[in-house]
């Protein structure tokens, strides 16, 4: 008695087939459901407020501060903003700001330790090339919430920049100070070594006035050597000639054979002396008083011109510290004009809010 045996063989492909088919269902279902899932959930607005770089720093009643910014220069201080704004310590500023704490996003988050890693993932902040143009964005589910993360981060950051531009320009008035100070030493040094000058016998010799009285004292010594010089000569001539008929006389006098004896030096030193030898000795003492004279002038005229050409190099030198002076007190007269003005306001430091987040979408995702 035989027993049939049903056929299995034939049944496996049919429910591989079946298999495939409900495969297939659910790999086209998986997408379908996620698109559904996505669709109905609720769209999370992205806000924004938008900086902008100034390229000129303005003052009131003053020039702008610098000349405008290349694109490169504009492009670099962007970056530095971006970067501020991305910085840790400036966010852990505003995550502990009462804005951002009392926001539904800051209180449902029940570990606090991952709210930076949140605000660091959500929070874009993108500069656009060449236009100083700078967008801090951040999203959540609550449009007011991001609108006060962003206004807080904005703000932080304006204040952070308006602080170094405060201690920026009082270091700089701090040193315009000091060298305005250094300067006003320089002049009063420069004006004591002047008095000096006016004030010592040489301040009579024209060191300060311009006038050279020791000229006419020279050229009077000049004219007054050479007429001594001639009076010597004409008295020497005359002193030679009486010599000469007092050695004809004594020659006549004696025996022709014999040469006439030679005086003692004693003797003659003790004859007697004519006018004109008188009048040739005080000629030479003279003479040799106004040479003397003429000397002492000609050194004290060069001693003049030394010091002329120093009084001369001091009030060049007092000319230009006083110019630098006034220079620096001008830039000191700018720098507290803007310290006092400009600087009670973010707009005057570089860097200005010129749209803050209000709540409501920007731009859709």
């Amino acid at each position: 008695m035989s027993t049939e045996q049903p056929d299995v063989s034939a049944a496996v492909p049919a429910r591989i087939r079946l298999g495939r088919v409900v495969l297939g269902i659910l790999i086209l279902l998986i997408p379908i459901a996620g698109l559904a899932a996505w669709a109905m959930s609720p769209w999370t607005p992205e806000i924004s407020a938008v900086l902008m770089i100034e390229d000129q720093v303005m003052t009131p009643g003053l020039a702008s501060a610098q000349p405008p910014l290349t694109n490169d220069a504009l492009n670099r201080r962007a970056a530095g903003v971006v970067a501020s704004i991305l910085d840790e310590a400036l966010l852990r500023e505003s995550l502990n700001d009462p804005e951002v704490r009392d926001t539904a996003w800051y209180r449902n988050e029940p570990d606090k330790m991952r709210l930076l890693d949140t605000l660091t993932h959500r929070l874009k902040v993108r500069a656009t090339p060449d236009t100083g143009i700078i967008t801090v964005a951040f999203r959540t589910g609550e449009p007011q919430d991001a609108a006060r993360i962003v206004n807080t981060i904005v703000r932080r950051c304006l204040d952070r920049v308006q602080r170094n531009c405060r201690e920026v320009y009082a270091n700089k008035l701090d040193a315009l100070t000091k060298h305005e100070s250094e300067l006003k030493r320089q002049c009063e040094q420069i004006h004591s070594q002047k008095e000096a000058f006016i004030t010592s016998p040489l301040g009579a010799s024209g060191i300060t006035t311009g006038v050279n009285p020791l000229a006419d004292v020279i050229r009077y010594l000049a004219v007054e050597g050479s007429r001594l010089d001639i009076e010597v000569s004409r008295l020497k001539i005359a002193l030679n000639r009486m010599r000469g008929e007092r050695s004809a006389a004594a020659a006549g006098a004696g025996s022709p054979a014999t040469r006439p004896v030679e005086l003692p030096a004693a003797t003659q030193a003790a004859a007697p002396v004519s006018d004109i030898e008188a009048e040739y000795l005080d000629m030479l003492q003279l003479q040799i008083a106004v040479q003397e004279r003429w000397n002492q002038a000609k050194a004290e005229q060069r001693d003049a011109d030394r010091k002329a050409a120093q009084y001369a190099r001091l009030a060049e030198e007092q000319a230009r510290v006083e110019r630098q002076l006034d220079r620096v007190g001008e830039e000191l007269n700018a720098l507290q004009l803007v310290m006092r003005n400009a600087l009670s306001s973010p707009d005057m430091v570089g860097i200005r809010a010129i749209s803050l987040a209000v709540g409501a979408p920007a731009f859709s995702p």
